[in-house]
């Protein structure tokens, strides 16, 4: 064989071997939950966890998993306007190994347990080894009432709309979320 053809032919080898790919996600999605079993693409101020999974088939241990949260738009707490945003929340990376059925999550909590998520537009960004392979849109919206009951001083702002009037803990009072952030009941 001509020592050109052969250089051609290895080189043509290499190009096809390094187009293989040994890591993709097989699915990706957002939950309430690290098993997905609770997927969802709307949450909510008081949402306690967000988690975003990738299921991931890899033929590498040392695959590098990236998760980054980002807002690209906040809900004004006072009359719920969208507010074009670009920033990056939370970033996280992972080596989860080889395997045909691995999960991946990245979990998004707030800092102060008794904190709302920011109401708004978000994307969850999932890469492989830096190279960007899926984004998840979702949604953190305002409930119109809050699950807890609610009592005088307990904290509304930026859970719910300034102004929101939801039923109170004791029977036949109402709560309004006041000026002050704070919930009014009588």
């Amino acid at each position: 064989m001509r020592p050109l053809v052969r250089l051609s032919l290895c080189l043509l080898a290499l190009v096809a071997l390094s187009s293989c790919r040994s890591a993709g996600i097989k699915r990706a999605y957002m939950s309430l939950d690290s098993d997905g079993k609770r997927k969802r693409e709307v949450f909510f101020t008081d949402t306690e966890t967000l988690f975003c999974v990738a299921e991931i088939a890899s033929g590498r241990e040392d695959l590098s998993v990236g998760g980054v949260w980002r807002a690209t738009s906040f809900y004004s707490p006072i009359d719920g306007s969208k507010e074009p945003r670009n920033a990056v929340l939370a970033l996280d990376e992972e080596a989860p190994g080889a395997g045909e059925d691995v999960r991946v999550f990245f979990e998004l909590t707030m800092k102060e347990n008794d904190r709302p998520y920011p109401a708004g537009t978000f994307v969850c960004d999932l890469s492989l080894d830096g190279e960007v392979e899926e984004s998840l849109d979702f949604e953190i919206r305002f409930p119109a009432c809050p699950a807890a009951p609610l009592f005088s001083g307990f904290v509304c702002k930026d859970f719910v709309l300034e102004g929101s009037v939801c039923p109170g803990a004791t029977a036949g009072t109402n709560c309004t979320c006041a000026e002050t952030g704070l919930w009014e009941c009588g």
